[in-house]
């Protein structure tokens, strides 16, 4: 809920330096799982209008901003995953689709005493490194979306991946896990995701999950490089 604030309030700022103006021809939906992993919401994208009455598109966007700051008080997600860390004194790796639900993640699990790493897209090498090295130190907590999880090898020091925002494609949550769930892992592995229940995660994404945890299972395990 925090993070649709976060992005409604974006776009009412974007919608309104863009004047409303409607795209020539329709969007394409970012569901191919070829593309490149972007992290933070193209502003082209995020400032066009979607209805011809942009007025009522605004009030609407307005709306959704006020009930969801209602909702980011009361964050069922937020909630169990500050539970789970109270419980699980190893490193965790929590995987978020948006930079915006990242950002809204360190601030609410800020005050629990653990060491908090980030890793996004909109990072530098060199600070990706120092994040890294950081987790790799202590009993720390790294918070990463998809952008900056390609190509991690963190097997020697965690065994736990968290899935806060689920991917639309079974894939993705297979590079995630691989990042501790390879050669060299000593540990069981731990996976988990939090689904919110009447929402397009459990009609749509759990069943994604689910066919790539028939996958694993019927198919020979690759060895992860």
């Amino acid at each position: 809920a925090g993070s649709l604030a976060i992005s409604c309030r974006r776009r009412l700022a974007l919608l309104a330096a863009s004047h409303g103006i409607r795209p020539a021809e329709q969007l394409w939906l970012p569901l191919d799982a070829q593309d490149p992993v972007d992290d933070l919401e193209p502003d082209a994208i995020l400032g066009t209008a979607g209805l011809a009455d942009a007025a009522k598109e605004r009030r609407w966007l307005e709306r959704i901003v006020d009930a969801a700051d209602v909702a980011t008080s009361d964050e069922s997600k937020i909630a169990l995953l500050r539970r789970l860390l109270r419980r699980v004194k190893e490193p965790i790796i929590v995987f978020t689709e948006f930079r915006d639900t990242l950002a809204r993640l360190e601030t609410a699990l800020s005050d629990l005493g653990r060491y908090i790493c980030r890793l996004h897209g909109g990072m530098p090498t060199s600070e990706r490194s120092i994040a890294l090295e950081q987790f790799r130190r202590g009993d720390s907590l790294l918070l990463a979306t998809d952008a900056a999880a390609e190509g991690l090898n963190l097997h020697s020091r965690c065994r736990t991946v968290l899935h806060f925002e689920l991917p639309w494609s079974p894939s993705r949550l297979e590079q995630r896990t691989g990042r501790v769930d390879r050669i060299g892992q000593r540990d069981t592995v731990h996976e988990i995701m939090l689904v919110a229940a009447d929402t397009a995660e459990r009609l749509v994404l759990a069943p994604l999950a689910k066919r790539a945890a028939r996958a694993r299972r019927s198919v020979p395990h690759p060895l992860r490089l």
